[in-house]
């Protein structure tokens, strides 16, 4: 291990190197500050890889790489600060930062990747306008108590020191953040469960719920079509169960319009027998027998728990000659069916839901 004791406060400042800043395993006692510095190396300019820094390391005021900047796998005790530079790519894997990572001021922003995998910071801060493209960022593995999202520093700012106005967190802003991962490592889950606990830790339990939710949409992005719609919907009901009425609503409607046409027509009998004696001969029912309801008996056969009494007082009637197919015995027994195999599917489909969501 290279062992450096001290390291003074300005390192390259304002020169130009055409080789390669190297120190792997190097072990700094202070601070490094690459400030003003220009390295023209095409590969690899800043090696830190493995480096132990007791302070921070500060890459600013018009710093510019044309190699990577590397520090994968290095302790960092105070900040790493990257503000109005340019680099190739900065390569942050498994980085240990006890302080903040600053990413501002970057220049040629969206030429620039960014690569944070299984890196632990304190607080990402960070300006929309310094994002990479989509592609440019890498997040799977990225641990971090904090995420702070600036406005771009004005004069001002600089004068005094100090960063562009913070922004409170808000899901869409990291949401397209995320989104600019690659498109394999976007329906990695642990980005997204990341921030998901970081808003739930903030108590946004709806932020929460709709970043598990954006998780399931893009899983369900790489999947066909089919299994594309499934997914979402499957992703939108573990957000909000409730939906589940949508679809039972739908269903009941159009099935009771069917068995309302089938009474109407006479389709649709008793099935105790001295009720049906009494239907069939067109004397009026006993008064305890409960009153056909297209509604309420489509409902009961598309809710699998609820009972209204009607589903087994009455059913299509063989006997009946339709003239049409429309509200043909046949028909209405399998419209009957459908509404019981689907009633069940959605009881098993929500309760799958609910536990889902109760897991993550």
């Amino acid at each position: 291990m290279t062992v450096i004791p001290m390291v003074t406060r300005r390192l390259l400042r304002t020169k130009q190197a055409a080789g390669q800043l190297h120190m792997h395993s190097a072990e700094i006692g202070n601070s490094i500050d690459l400030s003003g510095a220009t390295l023209t190396e095409a590969v690899s300019a800043i090696f830190l890889q493995e480096a132990t820094i007791r302070g921070t390391v500060s890459i600013c005021d018009r710093f510019s790489s044309f190699g990577r900047v590397e520090v994968q796998s290095a302790q960092i005790e105070g900040n790493l600060v990257c503000d109005s530079c340019k680099l190739a790519a900065l390569y942050c894997a498994n980085l240990n930062l006890k302080g903040d990572l600053q990413w501002t001021g970057i220049q040629d922003a969206k030429l620039t990747s960014l690569w944070l995998n299984g890196a632990t910071i304190k607080n990402l801060r960070d300006e929309r306008e310094s994002w990479p493209s989509a592609g440019g960022l890498h997040l799977d593995g990225l641990q971090y108590e904090e995420l702070t999202l600036h406005s771009v520093r004005t004069d001002a700012d600089r004068g005094n020191n100090s960063l562009g106005r913070e922004h409170p967190l808000k899901i869409e802003d990291r949401v397209e953040w995320l989104q600019l991962q690659p498109s394999s490592d976007q329906v990695e889950p642990q980005p997204w469960m990341q921030l998901a606990a970081l808003l739930r830790a903030k108590g946004d339990e709806d932020g929460a719920k709709r970043i598990l939710f954006e998780l399931r949409r893009a899983q369900a992005k790489s999947a066909n079509q089919t299994v594309r719609v499934w997914k979402i919907g499957f992703a939108r009901l573990q957000q909000q169960p409730l939906w589940v009425l949508l679809p039972i609503a739908l269903t009941t409607l159009l099935v009771s319009c069917l068995f309302w046409c089938a009474s109407a027509r006479g389709a649709m009998a008793p099935t105790n027998k001295e009720a049906y004696l009494a239907w069939s001969t067109g004397a009026p029912l006993n008064t305890v027998y409960p009153r056909f309801n297209p509604f309420f008996y489509s409902l009961e056969n598309d809710l699998p728990l609820v009972k209204f009494g009607l589903d087994d007082k009455w059913a299509p009637d063989q006997t009946y000659k339709p003239k049409d197919w429309v509200v043909s015995y046949t028909t209405l027994r399998w419209a009957r069916v459908f509404l019981i195999l689907f009633g069940w599917l959605q009881a098993t489909v929500l309760a799958a839901a609910i536990g889902s969501r109760f897991k993550n």
